[in-house]
């Protein structure tokens, strides 16, 4: 649609007769330069009328103006195109065909002439806005909105108005992953030259490759099922960069990490029910909801599961796989008893059994190793089998490294059988 122009008091006459198919007329000589010049996309009213009678009116578009020559469009706003000689009046009127095309309160509020529906098939979007553009130029800075009618599946053009196919990029300039313009969906897109630039990509689809540095700042919620995500990193990556990425929420799909260093570098963080539909490699996995594997495989990729449940005793389905994944050892002592020790998902450590060899009932203190040492401390405790009926015997224990325990056995009678024991050791 061309953009009307006018000017004031810009009244004049023709040169020279015109024919009722002539598309060119002459104003008197000079008076040109009273009316607008009109530039590509530009037009103003001039209406005609007979000197001799002014019943005799025709309004005319001039869409071009060189000097005192008009190029003009005949017969508008419902005039037939009518013969006037020299001396006939030439005026810039204001029509009501130039007033309509004024943007009343409500049209500039919805802005509907810049929405459209998509016609086209996968990756050609195609448009007709209303009033049409004539030109991809007029187009520059509009937001378009345009429902789409097919899903993408890669690089894709839009076609507006019949004008050139122009591509669509993300705001890098890169050409549109698959799944960013999605069926029924409104996307907002804007000509910038050369280029249309999607403004509003869709980001939870199922093939997303987020690269490089990104860096989120601010929470993303969705209550939708996040589809396969796949984290890439550039070569140079070194294990000691800590790259983490956090999913909160129901997961469905394949989540891959890519990193070029260390699979330890990604941990999936999931405060919700995480239904994994395709297979998960990653590092530690930190989880508060439950976790369950419909038809893929859970891989811990080098770093340990870590599923901190608070649902236990709950019937959640999921315990028993999820206990299974404990640290878990056992150990045979010279005399071919069991110790057993258990590393809770925390750090903790718990460990016991009975002791190698028995303790001597001589009110000293003899040392013993632990099965598995902690690394911080903790605190043992320990119990005879079978006391012996010595009078005032007692028996006690103490940490005196991080890998080793005392036991004394004191008693007013010392000598005798030493004593089978047992103990339990809780630390981190």
């Amino acid at each position: 649609m061309a953009v009307f122009l006018f000017a004031n008091n810009a009244h004049t006459t023709l040169a020279g007769p015109i024919a009722t198919g002539a598309t060119s007329l002459t104003l008197a000589a000079g008076t040109g330069a009273l009316f607008p010049n009109p530039a590509v996309g530009q037009q103003f009213e001039l209406t005609l009328t007979g000197q001799s009678s002014q019943t005799v009116r025709e309004i005319t578009y001039c869409t071009a103006r060189n000097g005192d020559i008009c190029t003009v469009s005949r017969g508008q706003e419902g005039t037939t195109p009518l013969a006037f000689i020299a001396g006939d009046f030439a005026d810039n009127f204001l029509t009501a065909g130039t007033t309509t095309n004024f943007i009343q309160a409500t049209q500039l509020q919805l802005q509907a002439g810049n929405y459209g529906i998509d016609t086209g098939t996968t990756n050609n979007v195609v448009v007709a806005f209303n009033p049409a553009f004539s030109s991809l130029v007029q187009m520059t800075g509009a937001p378009l909105r345009i429902r789409i009618n097919a899903t993408n599946t890669g690089a894709t053009t839009l076609t507006a108005n019949g004008l050139a196919a122009t591509t669509i990029t993300d705001l890098d300039g890169s050409a549109l992953n698959p799944g960013e313009l999605v069926a029924g969906s409104v996307a907002e897109i804007v000509y910038s030259g050369g280029i249309f630039q999607l403004l509003t990509p869709n980001l939870l689809t199922a093939t997303n490759v987020w690269a490089a540095s990104n860096t989120f700042n601010n929470l993303v919620a969705t209550n939708a099922a996040l589809g396969g995500i796949t984290f890439f990193s550039p070569a140079t990556t070194t294990a000691g960069n800590n790259t983490y990425y956090t999913i909160i929420g129901g997961v469905s799909g394949t989540i891959i990490n890519n990193h070029a260093d260390n699979a330890n570098n990604l941990t999936l963080t999931d405060t919700g029910d995480a239904t994994f539909r395709g297979s998960i490699t990653s590092g530690p996995i930190a989880s508060t909801g439950a976790i369950s594997s419909n038809t893929g495989n859970i891989t811990a990729g080098g770093g340990r599961l870590r599923a901190l449940l608070g649902a236990f005793g709950t019937g959640d389905p999921d315990v028993a796989t999820i206990l299974g994944d404990f640290y878990l050892a056992t150990f045979v002592n010279s005399s071919n008893a069991l110790t057993v020790v258990t590393r809770l998902p925390n750090g903790v450590i718990l460990q016991g059994g009975p002791l190698a060899t028995p303790v001597p009932i001589d009110n000293a203190a003899h040392t013993y190793n632990l099965a598995q040492p902690f690394t911080v401390g903790g605190f043992v405790i320990v119990q005879c089998g079978a006391f012996s009926p010595l009078a005032g015997a007692m028996m006690g224990a103490q940490l005196i490294s991080t890998s080793q325990f005392s036991v004394t056995v004191a008693s007013v009678v010392t000598g005798g059988t030493a004593l089978g024991t047992w103990y339990f050791a809780m630390g981190i």
